[in-house]
């Protein structure tokens, strides 16, 4: 029985000796910063003009960062460069809750923050590529499914996405966002609360208890399309729409449990024992959200990264993540030609 006594340690989260602690936000910002999920990429020197493309197909692409990350932060600034000096396309990296607001603001609130920031924006207008890093993935999957029409991405590529959910929160053992989330977790993480207040509550899936998954998870059940009474025909359409969905897993991930949902396994239901690949779930088996018709189509890649969640570098960049944003079928979207050009925007 969930347990609302949680929202004590929520809002006050009192130290050992039962006193207030007064530097909660200062020391969560602190926490962020040290946080597996940030990104730490460094660019290399800018490419030659033999390997920036500046022909008719250069879609513009929009990159979502990770929990606690920022469009701010160096190691996503120099990211979203990096891929625009590789495919000579307008990219923007959209801000939709920098540091904690990451942490602290619902999944659907981050949603439509990121979908404001898209439809201001000219630039995205005729479409766009989407890149998403760990839980910016659950942005992306908002974007598409529920804030854009069907054709306006066009490839998507998931760099460590949670996409069937998490099923614990690793490598959290002190500070004040691990006191947060290992008090949600243990207390009530399917409660109003927890939903309303704490991101990463939103894609928190317990195998063993589907029921309480269903009735109060306020976001991935819905995007997964998994409760048969609530179906949304226009999800699927939107995934199955796509273009290319580049599924990137890191080989040494313990900050997605289990690191299969990168691409879209899961647990088997009642446990964590058994791991389903992605078409052994009952989500592929009845193509609730549109995996099996990518599948189907050829459109989905499967790729390995060695290392730990988020072991983003140049050659993953050149050889994975650039090549899916130059995706050649998507070229008969015609971008205007003034927007053709190799510049960053952070949102």
């Amino acid at each position: 029985m969930y347990r609302h006594s949680f929202f004590l340690g929520l809002v006050l989260l009192g130290s050992a000796n039962g006193s207030l602690h007064t530097t909660t936000f200062d020391d969560a910002s602190q926490q962020v910063v040290d946080s597996p999920f940030i990104l730490k990429y460094t660019k290399t020197t800018l490419p030659t003009n033999n390997n920036i493309r500046s022909s008719d197909d250069a879609i513009p692409f929009i990159t979502l960062h990770g929990l606690g990350d920022a469009c701010e932060n160096s190691g996503m600034a120099q990211f979203t460069q990096e891929l625009a000096d590789g495919t000579g396309s307008y990219g923007k990296c959209v801000e939709f809750g920098a540091g904690t607001d990451s942490w602290f603001k619902p999944i659907p609130e981050q949603v439509e923050k990121a979908c404001q920031v898209i439809k201001a924006d000219p630039k995205l207008a005729n479409g766009f590529n989407v890149v998403g890093l760990s839980q910016g993935n659950c942005v992306a999957r908002g974007l598409i499914e529920q804030c854009l029409n069907s054709s306006q991405v066009h490839n998507y590529v998931s760099l460590g996405g949670p996409h069937m959910g998490v099923a614990s929160i690793p490598q959290c053992e002190s500070g004040v966002i691990c006191k947060i989330l290992n008090g949600f977790i243990g207390l009530g993480v399917y409660t109003k609360l927890a939903q309303d207040h704490v991101g990463p509550a939103n894609y928190f899936k317990d195998p063993s208890d589907l029921k309480s998954y269903l009735s109060g998870n306020i976001w991935l059940p819905e995007v997964n399309n998994e409760d048969p009474s609530k179906l949304n025909p226009s999800y699927k359409k939107a995934m199955a729409s796509l273009n290319s969905v580049t599924l990137v897993k890191f080989a040494a991930d313990t900050v997605v449990d289990p690191k299969e949902s990168e691409w879209f396994g899961f647990f088997k239901p009642g446990g964590k024992t058994t791991i389903l690949a992605f078409n052994e779930t009952d989500d592929y088996l009845n193509d609730t959200f549109g995996v099996k018709t990518l599948n189907e189509a050829g459109k989905l890649k499967f790729v390995t990264q060695p290392g730990q969640h988020l072991n983003i570098d140049k050659a993953l960049v050149d050889n994975t993540i650039i090549p899916a944003l130059k995706s050649s079928s998507a070229a008969s979207r015609r971008i205007p030609s003034k927007i053709r050009a190799s510049k960053l925007f952070l949102g």
